[in-house]
């Protein structure tokens, strides 16, 4: 059976980060920094949860690596109907719910000393360029 996780994407202690959680809202697993790494846990987990035998030696499907997919649709003359494999672990899902953008507006709002215009940046917020002197 397939667990329905969302992939949660928000900023928590000063860091943008991605967690996976189930649909009732409790988080599943640890804090991930990049989409490539939680992606890989969920795969993971999701083939701890099979119940049935396993046929497969890895978690990871070697079709989905790019130098064997570029490989095998050069060398078939039909192409597979399903040429990033079978499994719903073959094709591992984006981003469920994007909430950082809240979170981040939140910690600005509690924290406005941190927009305040910096001398070193040329009149802009954030991310403003930096001053270039004329000689």
């Amino acid at each position: 059976m397939r667990p329905h996780l969302l992939l949660i994407k928000d900023f928590v202690d000063e860091h943008i980060v991605l967690y996976w959680q189930e649909e009732r809202g409790e988080q599943v697993g640890p804090y991930f920094n990049s989409i490539e790494g939680a992606q890989a846990w969920w795969t993971v987990y999701c083939s701890a949860q099979y119940e049935g035998e396993e046929r497969r030696g890895s978690a990871v499907d070697r079709r989905s690596l790019d130098y064997n997919r570029l490989k095998r649709n050069l060398s078939q003359h039909i192409p597979s109907p399903n040429p990033d494999g079978r499994r719903y672990t073959d094709e591992p899902p984006g981003i469920s719910k994007d909430r950082s953008r809240v979170s981040l507006l939140q910690y600005y709002s509690r924290n406005p000393h941190l927009l305040e215009r910096n001398p070193e940046v040329d009149g802009e917020l954030l991310f403003g360029t930096v001053k270039v002197e004329h000689k």
